[in-house]
């Protein structure tokens, strides 16, 4: 599971779209049924089970620019990618966004 970003001076590219803003920083909790990896330049993440409503997103903070998924309302994985810059954080937000 990876996701691709871009701000600024980095470029983020994800599967789909990318959002990108300013926010309060996440809880960095794992999420039940969801889970993540990354490196200082590619982020991963999925959820395996996801209900009828339910939805979830991956976020990441690349070179300090909060970056979220568009919302996934399946079973699957998003990659992002950071080629100028680091990954600094992964979440998953799910049903609270």
């Amino acid at each position: 599971m990876a996701k691709v970003m871009a701000a600024g001076a980095a470029t983020v590219a994800m599967s789909g779209a990318l959002l990108v803003g300013t926010g309060s920083a996440p809880a960095y909790a794992a999420v039940s049924g969801c889970s993540w990896s990354k490196t200082d330049h590619v982020a991963t993440g999925g959820c395996s089970s996801v209900t009828n409503g339910s939805k979830w997103r991956l976020g990441v903070i690349c070179s300090g620019k909060y970056n979220w998924s568009p919302a996934q309302y399946r079973p699957g994985t998003v990659t992002a990618h950071c080629p100028v810059g680091i990954i600094s954080h992964v979440w998953i937000d799910r049903d609270n966004f």
